[in-house]
């Protein structure tokens, strides 16, 4: 029996995650899913991989950067509520967006300052 494929709105769904935030995670790999064509699918397993912290994207996000109203229990873990853990990865990626912005612009002026060096004037 083949196991059910979920197409990346219904892996945002059911993870409460934005659809952009899926796709992320699928090409940075902290999501297990193939690509047919131009439409991602998700197995199932997936879903419950990453909620697991086997590896997955729930492992893989920095917790200390966003506070998550998380409780802890008596062997020192943190229960998360669905909301929290979404709001935590979203947090997280939006901070990855800024971080990779920031690259762009640093790449951007070592460029500008190369074209400079070379040819001797900025455009």
């Amino acid at each position: 029996m083949s196991e059910n494929l979920l197409t990346v709105e219904q892996a945002a769904a059911r993870l409460q995650l934005s659809t952009t935030s899926v796709r992320i995670h699928l090409r940075g790999g902290k999501l297990r899913g193939v690509k047919r064509g131009l439409q991602w699918r998700i197995p199932e397993s997936a879903l419950f991989e990453s909620s697991q912290g086997s590896g997955g994207m729930t492992n893989t996000i920095e917790y200390s950067k966003v506070e998550t109203n998380g409780a802890n229990t008596s062997n020192g873990s943190t229960v998360r509520s669905p909301l929290a853990t979404a709001l935590a990865l979203a947090a997280a990626s939006e901070t990855a967006t800024k971080e990779r912005g920031t690259r762009m612009a640093n790449a951007a002026s070592d460029l500008e300052a190369l074209r400079e060096e070379r040819f001797g004037d900025a455009r």
